[in-house]
């Protein structure tokens, strides 16, 4: 009888149906397990649960065990050194061990592209960030956005504010809160997040006061077309379905791949010009090829 590869999978805070990082990362793993691969997922109430579920797979000697999202790099890294023959992978993990598989992302690359689309559709007024738990990714994702808006435009104002809590990635009350009081009080015109779920919040209020708004993690221009006006992506299931396809194959490698704009890893969506908000679409190719390129170095908070 032939052997049915299973995978076991812990999710980031927030779990499935943030419309986001989990979410995209879920897609990828359900190609996979459309082929036949048995996935067995858990949603933590908190992350001081996720290094009881990682060793739980560990234990239970499944094929391969993926963790999600940067707050799980301790617990995984502690779990995968007790575990030395079981393989690893870690989505937005900066861990360098002989089974571990770690995918990172250059999310201040691409956050520095958003912010310079947003200097360009704001035309002068204040821009503003919304980020979840401070942390070096979510920190270095506002650091980005700042550094791409004053690269358009020196004297740019740029707010930003955190969703503390129990719960930041999934709280689009206080997303909506934050947002308005930004808009009202400081007359910010475009606000990117990189919130999770919280996020949800950040675009009705964008919605309702008539400005601009811009997504994370997936493609989430949908959600208020017109208002949202570009998304900053991680191609978490692109990079999910092909990494697990790899590693069931019997081609492990260990080590820690960068998704970027070069490679596709990080992009954005075309709505922008499509809704013809930018004004000087061809300075933002310009841009955008030299971030490509390598002309304009974003430096990675990792290093």
């Amino acid at each position: 009888m032939e052997h049915k590869k299973r995978v076991g999978v812990v999710f980031s805070v927030g779990g499935l149906g943030d419309h986001s990082f989990n979410d995209s990362t879920n897609e990828g793993i359900k190609a996979v397990e459309a082929q036949g691969v048995i996935v067995k997922r858990v949603e933590p109430a908190n992350p001081s649960e996720d290094e009881m579920y990682l060793r739980e797979f560990a234990e239970n000697n499944f094929d391969v065990v993926v963790g999600i999202g940067f707050l799980m790099e301790d617990s995984l890294k502690k779990v995968a050194m007790e575990y030395p023959e079981q393989k690893f992978m870690g989505i937005d993990m900066n861990l360098d061990l002989p089974n571990v598989k770690s995918l990172i992302f250059h999310e201040k690359q691409g956050s520095f592209l958003v912010g310079a689309l947003a200097a360009m559709v704001s035309e002068g007024r204040p821009v503003g960030f919304v980020g979840a738990a401070q942390s070096p990714m979510i920190n270095a994702m506002g650091e980005g956005f700042a550094e791409g808006a004053r690269y358009v435009d020196p004297q740019i104002e740029v707010v930003s504010s955190y969703t503390p809590g129990p719960n930041p990635f999934n709280d689009p009350a206080r997303g909506y809160e934050i947002a308005t009081s930004m808009i009202e009080t400081q007359e910010v015109e475009v606000i990117y997040h990189a919130a999770g779920g919280t996020g949800l919040g950040v675009f009705q209020a964008s919605k309702e006061k008539g400005t601009y708004a811009i997504g994370v993690d997936t493609d989430q221009d949908g959600f208020e077309p017109g208002t949202v006006i570009t998304s900053m992506i991680k191609s978490l299931d692109r990079v999910a379905e092909r990494e697990l396809n790899t590693i069931l194959s019997g081609d492990f490698e260990a080590g820690i791949e960068m998704q970027n704009l070069e490679n596709g890893g990080v992009r954005i969506t075309e709505t922008p010009f499509e809704l013809g908000v930018i004004g000087d679409e061809k300075r933002f190719r310009e841009i955008q090829e030299k971030l490509i390129s390598g002309e304009i170095v974003v430096e990675d908070y990792r290093k």
